[in-house]
């Protein structure tokens, strides 16, 4: 019985991480298959990395729509077949057009998986359990995507087509959630079963989360994108400063992610305030390591954004588990992931809005100014 119930947990941690090696394995690829398609052009390029993102937004809400009729588990096996198999195939196709299309097939398979792995901890786990394990996902999910990006910047020193390879890893996965994941009933027929109350499809507290969610991640994406450019234009570090700094921000999301459930059983509805005021006081010490050009207050604002980080996704899965009637559980936490993933990709144009606002392209004022915008969404999460 002990080893069935440690079987289930690591079957539902493990189906959460896709969204995480879906980029962290391509992104250390893209010089090298820069080079291996010269006439591709830089853009195009680009594009196997955010081609992912945007086709996964549609299919994470078809995949919380399907689960309310058909079982999860059945669309989570489907899911993770496509993903391995575009997945090692993005490494055997010999033309950018036929990568881009496995690509764009992968983030399908990415979209249906990723709304469900939330909602069925939230099937089998209840109270300070359920929170426990939300964070622990996103720890393994950190810490896997920290491996595979890893090995795949090792492979590509030979041969960047062998990292892809790493995909077939997770057939060990679909045979662990083959046999330890039990069969789920559709969230509809769930919801039967239990007897719940029926509540409003879409609420005020939905509509608040994916809003907060899409802001939260539109600003605080900067760090991620322009940390390694602000290094060399304040002269603090080179590329392995920059990835001091990536380690130091993972570990601390690993590990708050742990503590998730500890520390939302003290924070509770004031998580998110305390989690925008981290990431604002982790750009503010971003700028202030560039005035004083201390390297150091660099590193500890990368920990601090970790801590930020670590307990944001799991805070909006949990919540959006907990404010979802279970007969559309899957579809609302589907909605929150694409409030926070359509952030990230509109937080990427955020930059040029801000420097053409603030008539400067400086970094140091950018990190200002998104310090000050994360500081009025704390206030609104209070407020509220």
């Amino acid at each position: 019985m002990e080893n069935r119930k440690i079987s289930l947990k690591i079957s539902l941690w493990l189906a959460g991480m896709t969204a995480m090696t879906a980029t962290t394995v391509i992104s250390p690829l893209l010089a090298s298959i820069g080079a291996t398609y010269p006439d591709a052009g830089e853009s195009t390029i680009s594009m196997l990395q955010t081609i992912t993102s945007l086709v996964m937004l549609p299919f994470m809400l078809l995949g919380g729509a399907l689960s309310q009729k058909l079982s999860k588990k059945k669309i989570l096996l489907i899911g993770f077949v496509l993903y391995t198999i575009t997945g090692i195939c993005t490494g055997l196709v010999d033309s950018i057009g036929m990568m881009l299309l496995m690509r764009a097939l992968m983030g399908a398979a990415t979209g249906l998986i990723g709304p469900l792995a939330g909602s069925l901890i939230a099937d089998f786990f209840d109270g300070t359990a359920r929170a426990k394990m939300m964070g622990q996902m996103n720890a393994v999910d950190g810490a896997i995507g920290i491996g595979f990006s890893m090995i795949a910047g090792m492979l590509a020193m030979t041969d960047w087509h062998k990292a892809f390879y790493l995909y077939g890893v997770l057939v060990i996965v679909i045979i662990l959630i083959a046999v330890a994941l039990p069969e789920s009933e559709p969230d509809a027929k769930l919801a039967k079963t239990r007897k719940a109350e029926e509540k409003p499809v879409f609420t005020k507290t939905l509509a608040y989360l994916a809003i907060i969610g899409f802001l939260f991640m539109a600003i605080s994406i900067i760090s991620m994108l322009k940390q390694s450019f602000y290094l060399q234009e304040e002269g603090l570090g080179n590329a392995g400063s920059a990835g001091v700094q990536m380690a130091l921000m993972t570990l601390f999301m690993v590990v708050f992610s742990l503590l998730f459930a500890k520390v939302y059983k003290v924070t509770k509805n004031y998580t998110l305030t305390i989690v925008a005021f981290l990431t604002a006081l982790g750009f503010l010490l971003i700028v202030l390591a560039g005035v004083t050009h201390h390297v150091e207050l660099f590193y500890i604002a990368s920990a601090v954004s970790g801590i930020g980080n670590g307990l944001m996704l799991p805070y909006f899965v949990l919540q959006g588990s907990m404010e979802a009637p279970i007969a559309q559980r899957s579809f609302f936490i589907a909605l929150l992931m694409c409030g926070t993933f359509l952030g990230q990709f509109v937080g990427a144009f955020l930059p040029g809005i801000i420097a053409g606002i603030t008539g400067t392209d400086s970094l140091r004022v950018l990190f200002g100014v998104a310090a000050g915008l994360l500081v009025v969404l704390a206030i609104i999460t209070i407020i509220h």
